[in-house]
């Protein structure tokens, strides 16, 4: 047994599979020192696309401990390499669930809950961008929130990746789809920021009217915004500003933190 494997399992008692996706499967936990709840991501070695070259580790550790201290963000307490796979250990609070299922129990979320969850989670993203980092996979099964507090984190940085320079486009995603934007399903193009921009418009749109809006290629190519009735004119207009088909026409995440939806609703 290496010292890595016999540290880790005289550590940590693995649980239940809590999540799972493209990268690896994610565990409940419990530290053993102190009984402390943790998450374990279990990732095989053999499926891994992205690596830090220097220490040959997932970039997603490397990215991880990047953003560790930031608010809204999952935190790493550790990792190991074990036989064939990495276990990354993070925090667990036993209060959250993942935002579909939060919205899912809901159907919608309304304008005031809606607002204070999305500003938690812009704030998070532009604290990693500040830090050079792009998750590029925004979604609300990579939301977690608290059902007490409504205080939210992002997890799975298994797509994400450092900030070129100038950020500059990107031939290579491994995010979701669904959530990806016009210009990627034409031409193989990922703008970091505008790609970002996009992914919280389908974000917003998703916890207001209960679903994301396209379904298909063809529809996140060309399909029209259908608003659930009642949606204020404010909070429709960020949704087509981000959603807008032409990537230089969308805000910057900025212009989203100063858009009238969020400033006039702030003390909410």
């Amino acid at each position: 047994m290496s010292s890595f494997k016999k540290t880790f399992f005289q550590s940590y008692n693995i649980g239940k599979c809590i999540g799972k996706g493209g990268f690896g499967m994610v565990y409940a936990g419990i530290r053993l020192i102190d009984n402390k709840p943790v998450a374990i991501k279990t990732i095989k070695i053999e499926r891994l696309k992205n690596w830090e070259k220097e220490r040959q580790i997932p970039i997603e550790i490397t990215l991880l401990e990047k953003v560790k201290t930031i608010n809204g963000v999952i935190r790493i307490i550790e990792w190991y390499k074990v036989w064939k796979y990495f276990f990354i250990v993070m925090e667990r609070n036993e209060n959250e669930i993942d935002l579909f299922n939060f919205i899912t129990e809901r159907k919608f979320l309304n304008e005031n809950l809606a607002v204070s969850i999305f500003t938690e989670v812009l704030n998070a993203i532009i604290s990693c961008y500040n830090v050079g980092v792009l998750h590029r996979d925004i979604k609300d099964e990579n939301i977690l929130i608290d059902v007490k507090t409504y205080n939210v984190k992002i997890i799975d940085f298994g797509a994400g990746c450092f900030i070129k320079n100038n950020d500059s486009c990107y031939h290579d995603f491994n995010g979701t789809r669904l959530y990806s934007p016009p210009e990627w399903i034409t031409d193989n193009i990922y703008l970091g920021k505008e790609a970002t921009v996009w992914s919280l418009g389908i974000l917003l749109f998703d916890m207001v009217c209960g679903d994301i809006p396209f379904k298909t290629d063809e529809e996140i190519i060309f399909g029209k915004l259908i608003f659930r009735k009642g949606l204020s004119k404010a909070c429709k207009d960020l949704i087509k500003k981000c959603l807008s088909k032409n990537h230089e026409k969308r805000p910057t995440l900025q212009e989203i933190s100063n858009h009238k939806w969020i400033s006039s609703r702030k003390n909410y």
